[in-house]
């Protein structure tokens, strides 16, 4: 079973649908919870179901969350996308999940699996090792 780091993006995704549920399952994946995405899902979970559902996801794949080591790295390619795309303070403050996420998916060596491709390329320019899939493949 391939190990894959889940995006936010692609859980939403599948709890709102249950044929791109049946996708995933097909596809045989094993998530590895970022705690990044888990905490981007409690920010997310006003209603008592959907805080249960996160509470669930997080006590069968523990989370696992950024290094030190991953954090000053982040430091340092924000810098440079900052540099080189000329983000502003806001921008860097959105990407920097995303790069945290990407981090710690390369590190453990297995790929992104999100539906929020466009960021993670840009990462993945970035970042040297970063796999990235895009869920669901667009048509």
């Amino acid at each position: 079973m391939p190990a894959v780091v889940p995006d936010t993006s692609v859980l939403i995704l599948i709890w709102h649908d249950s044929d791109l549920s049946l996708e995933i399952a097909r596809r045989e994946w094993l998530f590895r919870l970022s705690a990044v995405v888990h905490s981007e899902l409690q920010r997310g979970a006003h209603e008592r179901r959907v805080r249960r559902l996160v509470d669930q996801v997080a006590r069968v794949e523990t989370p696992i969350a950024p290094t030190a080591n991953q954090w000053k790295r982040c430091g340092e390619i924000l810098a440079r996308l900052g540099r080189d795309h000329h983000f502003d303070a806001r921008g860097m403050q959105l990407i920097q999940n995303d790069l945290l996420i990407g981090l710690t998916a390369r590190d453990l060596g297995v790929p992104v699996v999100t539906a929020n491709v466009r960021d993670f390329q840009l990462i993945a320019a970035h970042l040297r090792g970063l796999r990235v899939i895009e869920f669901p493949v667009a048509s």
